[in-house]
């Protein structure tokens, strides 16, 4: 695989999962249990009263169930994560000056993805 090409697609796997993200996150809002801290008593999602830590909440704040808009949340945010780290790996480019320095970078994001991985598993 060429090289070049391969940072154009990991660039675009970013943007679809920034996509993937905002896609998933509106459909979580509509299925969020609602209520807020200011007011457990309201319907649905507000951006303004709301915050986007919400929709992950096992529980909403009116006390209703949440796992739908939970795992929507959830799943819209580990699958942005995931489409970014291509993305990431693919930048060190525009910022090192040698190829050593690369190697250096590299090094670095597999241990910092490493331990990502342990965490998550």
């Amino acid at each position: 695989m060429d090289f070049k090409n391969w940072r154009q697609i990991a660039f675009l796997l970013c943007i679809i999962g920034c996509f993937i993200y905002v896609i998933l996150t509106a459909i979580a809002m509509v299925f969020y249990g609602g209520g807020s801290e200011v007011n457990p008593n309201s319907q649905g999602f507000s951006l303004f009263e709301n915050y986007f830590g919400d929709l992950i909440l096992a529980t909403s704040h009116s006390g209703n169930d949440n796992t739908i808009s939970r795992i929507l949340a959830s799943t819209g945010s580990i699958l942005f994560s995931i489409f970014l780290i291509p993305a990431l790996i693919a930048s060190f480019h525009f910022f090192s000056n040698t190829s050593k320095t690369l190697k250096k970078n590299l090094e670095f994001w597999e241990l910092l993805l490493e331990y990502y991985l342990l965490l998550i598993l």
